[in-house]
């Protein structure tokens, strides 16, 4: 696991995030939009955290800003605070990113919001034409592909494609922690190792 830390030692905020080298550029045909539904799935509850409403909760009890997203290069999770509540940052996303329940209701419930979501996307020609840009550039590539997938695959994805995308992509080395702000390494690192 790869560790950057950007200390500014005049801050008295931080922001932790989680990064993970997994996107389009990885999937195929048949589980385009993998990526991008699993960062979804990370913010509706883990084995220490069983709801959203809760994930939410915690955050806004320290103050703190949380978001995600998918990008053909990478994948992101972030959460940003005040520096003095780095270990329950530190806490959410290693349990969120390491231990999301990926229940199979609320997949099924979360395949409208990602299909609304293309919908959206593709009804809005100043945001889909990079796409559009992209699916003839990079034609027969998996550059070409939407993050977010077709209505097709999002419609057929379960539970099991997910643990298997999963146990592939969310591993160590191909995961990098990055904490910017009012912090030193030495904090970093401790909180990298036991998160």
């Amino acid at each position: 696991l790869r560790v950057v830390t950007i200390p500014m030692p005049s801050l008295s905020s931080i922001t932790v995030s989680v990064w993970v080298k997994t996107v389009s550029r990885n999937e195929n045909a048949n589980n385009n939009g993998d990526s991008h539904f699993l960062e979804h799935m990370f913010f509706k509850g883990t084995t220490n955290r069983p709801s959203a409403k809760q994930i939410a909760e915690e955050i806004d009890q320290i103050g703190g800003v949380q978001n995600a997203g998918t990008s053909k290069e990478y994948t992101e999770y972030y959460i940003k605070c005040r520096a003095y509540k780095i270990e329950i940052a530190f806490d959410l996303l290693s349990d969120m990113t390491m231990n999301s329940l990926l229940d199979g209701n609320e997949i099924e419930r979360e395949k409208g919001t990602i299909i609304e979501e293309i919908k959206m996307y593709e009804d809005t020609p100043m945001m889909n034409i990079g796409e559009v840009f992209e699916g003839l550039i990079y034609d027969g590539h998996s550059l070409a592909m939407d993050v977010a997938g077709t209505e097709k695959s999002v419609t057929e994805m379960k539970r099991q494609d997910f643990l298997e995308y999963k146990k592939d992509f969310y591993t160590p080395e191909n995961m990098i922690i990055t904490v910017a702000g009012g912090v030193d390494q030495s904090t970093v690192e401790k909180l990298s190792e036991k998160y």
